[in-house]
């Protein structure tokens, strides 16, 4: 099972199903666990086969985000959807190899590309029961900036292995936003992406990975 150092406010280590939380020199990663074969296979099989095992349960738990906010690729003969990209990401850019073993980064992971520029998040933090504040700023100037171009915010809790998603939760002339969690979410870290998209859905910007937040209802500001 899984274990939190040092109370709740310490970082996660250990199981959960298929992957291990790891927090190393302050960053998080997440590891899967060794894949058991009797078939005998190399050094680089055996970490090129744990890597696919790391990322593509990953990226499939959030697939359907992805593919919605990924432009289609050419590649050869193939179109690649959002998700086949993101794993090609990952797999590229998003492994870190600590002690011998593959780790994705996660604030490598890229939920969605566009040309929409984003805005200056100047604040994230806990309010009550499981809700969420964010400030901004809307100081850039481009010709895409929309007054209702709107704000979604990804969110991944470490400790359980799960998404969610909170959509369209405000818009960029609103300058805040709150957004509750799931009420089961009661520890681990919680990392957030967020995404804008325009008010006809026709453009959005490239993923943004804000520093996660533990969950410590306890410490949570009015």
């Amino acid at each position: 099972m899984a274990e939190i150092k040092d109370g709740i406010l310490g970082g996660l280590n250990g199981k959960v199903g298929p992957v291990i939380g790891v927090t190393w020199r302050g960053r998080y990663f997440l590891r899967s666990l060794p894949n058991k074969s009797k078939k005998a296979a190399s050094d680089k099989q055996l970490i090129q086969r744990n890597k696919m095992r790391l990322v593509s349960p990953f990226t499939s738990k959030i697939k359907d985000f992805v593919n919605k906010h990924y432009p289609k690729k050419q590649e050869g003969n193939r179109i690649l959807n959002g998700q086949e990209q993101l794993t090609s990401l990952l797999l590229k850019e998003g492994i870190e190899t600590i002690e011998g073993e593959p780790h994705l980064a996660i604030a490598k992971v890229l939920l969605s590309l566009g040309v929409l520029p984003p805005v200056a998040i100047k604040k994230i933090n806990f309010l009550k029961d499981n809700r969420i504040k964010i400030l901004w700023e809307n100081t850039l100037i481009n010709v895409l900036i929309k007054p209702n171009d709107k704000l979604t915010v990804v969110t991944y809790n470490d400790a359980i292995n799960t998404f969610y998603i909170a959509s369209h939760i405000a818009t960029r002339q609103e300058k805040y936003a709150h957004f509750t969690l799931p009420e089961q979410w009661v520890s681990g870290n919680v990392h957030l992406w967020s995404v804008w998209q325009s008010d006809d859905n026709s453009i959005c910007s490239t993923s943004i990975y804000h520093n996660p937040l533990t969950l410590e209802q306890n410490t949570a500001e009015e």
